[in-house]
C-alpha cells in the first residue's frame, strides 16, 4: 500500500501487515467504509483455481483503518470459497455499507462456481443473507464483477452481475429484497464479461453500462445460432473433472472445438477409444464422448463475446451497442471513464491482455489498451495516438490525481505499473 505525500511522491506503508497474508491470492480489492467512522477501509477477496476447497487461503479478508492510513485485520463471516467482484451499496438505507461478493471458478471443476455471497451490515456485524434478500441466483456463474445501481430509475439501488458463461443479470431492488428482472435483448446473451462500469455516456438521464467481454478477435466467434458450447463432468470416472468445447457445424452436428491432443490431454481415454487424428477430426461430440455422458454433463453457453456499451433508453429498456472494432483486439479486463480530450463529452480508456494460452490457443495480446473519443451523436471514435499505447500483460486501470493532475495507472501482470500523466 502506498500513499501519497501533499509533493506528490508515494511512500509504502502497512507492510508486516500485508506481508502476513502474503501467500494469499488477491482476485478483487476494494475501498470503502466498512465501519462508518469516516475513513476508507480496504476490502480483499481471495481464491485461485489451484487453491483447494475449504483452505483459509480462501477467506476474504478486511483491514481496518485508524483514519491516519495504519490498518489492522478485521473479521468477516467464515465464508471460504473463490470469490471476486465486489460490489457495495448502503441498498436498504439504513446508513452503513452492505456487499455482494460474487462467487467464482471452484476448484479443479471449471466451469461450476462457488456460490456468492451478500453480507448485510447490522450495527457492524456482518452476516451472509443471500439466500433470504435474493429469489433467485441460479443463473449466476463464474462472477467476474458487479455493481449497485438504480437501472429502473425508480429511487432504490439495484444490482448488476456479470461473469462468463452467463448474461448481464438484473437484479430490482423491491422493498430491499432483489428479483430477477429480464431485460431484452440482454439477459438471454450470454458471454465471457470480465468488467462493468456505469457512466450517462450520452447525457439523457439515464445510467448506461459499458461492459468489457472476451473480445471478437479468437477462433470462437460464438453467436446467439451457433453458440459456443461447453460440457463438464467426469467423462472417464477417474478423479479429473473434465471439460469439452463444442460448437454446431455447417451440417448441424456438434463436433469438438479442440483438437485431439488438447482433448486427449485433458480426457486420457479418448487416446484409445479414437485413435487417429483423422478420425477424431470426423466425429461428432456424442461419437467421441457418448450421448449419455455429455446428456448427465453440466451445459452452458455463450453467444456473444463482443464488449458493449448497453445504452439506457428509459423505463427498463436497453439498446446493445458494440464497441468500435480496436476494442475488441483482445479481452476488456478493466474500464476507466473520463472527459480525456476536454470537449465535454465522457471517453472510454480499456485495457486488457491475457498471456496464459493452451497449445491450440495463443495468447490474447493483441490490445495496446484503447482509448474511445465520445461525441453529442453518442458514438465512439479510436484515439490512434501511441502515447497510451501499452503492449504489457495488462489487468486493470484507476484513475488518480497526482499532484492536481489527472493519471492512469495501469497494472501489468509480471512487470512493472504505467502510469500515463493526462495532459490538457
Amino acid at each position: 500500500m502506498y500513499i501519497q505525500t501533499k509533493d506528490g511522491n508515494f511512500t509504502e506503508t502497512n507492510k508486516k501487515l500485508f506481508t502476513i497474508d502474503k501467500k494469499f491470492e488477491d482476485t478483487d480489492a476494494n475501498f470503502l467504509d466498512i465501519d462508518t467512522d469516516g475513513d476508507l477501509d480496504l476490502l480483499v477477496t481471495s481464491g485461485g483455481y489451484e487453491v483447494e476447497k475449504g483452505s483459509n487461503l480462501l477467506q476474504d479478508r478486511i483491514y481496518i483503518n485508524d483514519g491516519k492510513g495504519n490498518f489492522r485485520k478485521g473479521a468477516l463471516p467464515n465464508i471460504k470459497t473463490n470469490s471476486k467482484g465486489i460490489a457495495y451499496a448502503d441498498y436498504d438505507n439504513d446508513g452503513d455499507l452492505d456487499i455482494f461478493i460474487g462467487g467464482n471458478v471452484k476448484h479443479g471443476q471449471y466451469p461450476l462456481a462457488d456460490k456468492p455471497y451478500f453480507l448485510e451490515n447490522n450495527n457492524g456485524k456482518y452476516t451472509n443473507v443471500i439466500d433470504t434478500k435474493f429469489d433467485d441466483i441460479s443463473n449466476l456463474k463464474m462472477i467476474n464483477d458487479a455493481l449497485f445501481s438504480d437501472f429502473d430509475t425508480d429511487g432504490d439501488l439495484d444490482l448488476i452481475v456479470i461473469g462468463e458463461w452467463m448474461s448481464v443479470t438484473f437484479y430490482e431492488n423491491k422493498s430491499n429484497k432483489f428479483y430477477l428482472k429480464n431485460i431484452e435483448g440482454v439477459t438471454n446473451v450470454n458471454g465471457w464479461f470480465q468488467t462493468i462500469t456505469a457512466a450517462d455516456l450520452d447525457k439523457d438521464g439515464n445510467v448506461d453500462y459499458i461492459i468489457g467481454n472476451w473480445g471478437k478477435n479468437n477462433k470462437f466467434h460464438p453467436t446467439k445460432e451457433k453458440p459456443l458450447h461447453i460440457y463438464a463432468d467426469y467423462f472417464d470416472d477417474n478423479k479429473s473433472f473434465d471439460i469439452a468445447l463444442s460448437k454446431v457445424s455447417k451440417t448441424g452436428n456438434l463436433l469438438p472445438v479442440r483438437g485431439k491432443e488438447c482433448s486427449t490431454q485433458q480426457t486420457p481415454f479418448l487416446g484409445k477409444k479414437v485413435k487417429t487424428f483423422a478420425a477424431f477430426a470426423s466425429s461428432t461430440m456424442p461419437e467421441i464422448y457418448g450421448s449419455e455422458k455429455l446428456e448427465k454433463a453440466t451445459h452452458l453457453q455463450t453467444h456473444s463475446f463482443a464488449s458493449i456499451i448497453l445504452k439506457n433508453k428509459g423505463n427498463g429498456k436497453f439498446k446493445v451497442q458494440e464497441l468500435p472494432n480496436e476494442a475488441q483486439f483482445s479481452p476488456t479486463l478493466s474500464i476507466e471513464i473520463t472527459d480525456i480530450n476536454n470537449d465535454g463529452f465522457l471517453d472510454i480508456f480499456g485495457v486488457g491482455n491475457i498471456s496464459e494460452a493452451e497449445v491450440e490457443t495463443i495468447k490474447y495480446d493483441a490490445s495496446k489498451g484503447y482509448v474511445l473519443l465520445g461525441s453529442k451523436e453518442g458514438n465512439f471514435s479510436f484515439l490512434n495516438d501511441g502515447s497510451y499505447f501499452n503492449n504489457k500483460n495488462a489487468k486493470a486501470i484507476k484513475q488518480i490525481t497526482i499532484k492536481g493532475v489527472l493519471h492512469f495507472i495501469i497494472l501489468n501482470k509480471n512487470g512493472k505499473f504505467t502510469i500515463l500523466k493526462l495532459k490538457k
